[in-house]
């Protein structure tokens, strides 16, 4: 039950073994698990890294400028393949085009 005037707060660590390696930690610096926890949320919270998120914006940016100039990049290739398709049709099956010309045409095996 808690404590008048105090607040009480219900954490969910990802596994046993990460509680059990907080509880060692706590008892190696003489203090109660919950006192630890604490001291590590206030610690990480007044860090000078604490705030990485200039970081991961530029971060974020540069990735979408790269992303952006790799589209683009695949719709002109896409394009330029479409051309080289039909440009290959069309050399493929030219000869047989044309039916009014006499002779022996070639065909490829896969028509």
């Amino acid at each position: 039950m808690p404590r008048p005037n105090q607040i009480q707060y219900l954490i969910y660590p990802p596994s046993k073994e990460i509680i059990e390696e907080w509880r060692a930690e706590s008892k190696e610096r003489g203090t109660s698990l919950n006192n630890y926890i604490i001291e590590m949320v206030e610690k990480s919270r007044h860090s000078e890294n604490s705030n990485p998120r200039p970081d991961i914006l530029r971060e974020n940016s540069d990735l979408k400028d790269e992303n952006r100039k790799l589209r683009d990049d695949l719709r002109i290739k896409d394009l330029i393949i479409q051309k080289y398709e039909g440009d290959l049709y069309k050399l493929r099956y030219e000869a047989f085009s044309n039916l009014d010309e006499m002779g022996q045409k070639e065909y490829d095996v896969k028509l």
